[in-house]
């Protein structure tokens, strides 16, 4: 419950369009995929909650930035793996990297990406 005046930030996982069968099963639960929408959308459930829409952008490098970093770790689990024999399973890293890829390519087409919201509670 914000007070009046009161400000609600919001990130989120945006999506536009339909995405690869491939993404939409454990990736998308995994990624925060799953269920997410237009940007546009999160302002129209702000806006029907009473809120007022002060900013609303996409963020398209920071959800690119994400996955960098989801690489950066599969690497490193990739490497202990091959050093220390964790026990992962070679397909499951060969999967793992194939799906990233798939999704690195549908952010580079705009279809995920992340979206800022900033709304504020009237008077």
């Amino acid at each position: 419950m914000l007070r009046p005046r009161g400000r609600l930030g919001l990130t989120y996982v945006t999506v536009r369009g339909e995405l690869p069968g491939e993404i939409q099963g454990v990736l998308a639960a995994v990624g925060c995929v799953a269920g997410a929408v237009l940007l546009g959308a999160y302002a129209d459930l702000i806006r029907d909650a009473g809120l007022e829409i002060e900013r609303s952008e996409g963020r398209v490098a920071d959800a690119a930035s994400f996955l960098r970093s989801v690489r950066g770790k599969l690497l490193v689990a990739s490497l202990a793996n091959d050093f220390a024999g964790v026990g992962v399973a070679p397909a499951l890293s060969y999967e793992a990297y194939r799906l990233l890829d798939l999704a690195e390519e549908q952010v580079r087409q705009g279809a995920i990406s992340y979206g800022l919201i900033v709304a504020r509670k009237p008077s």
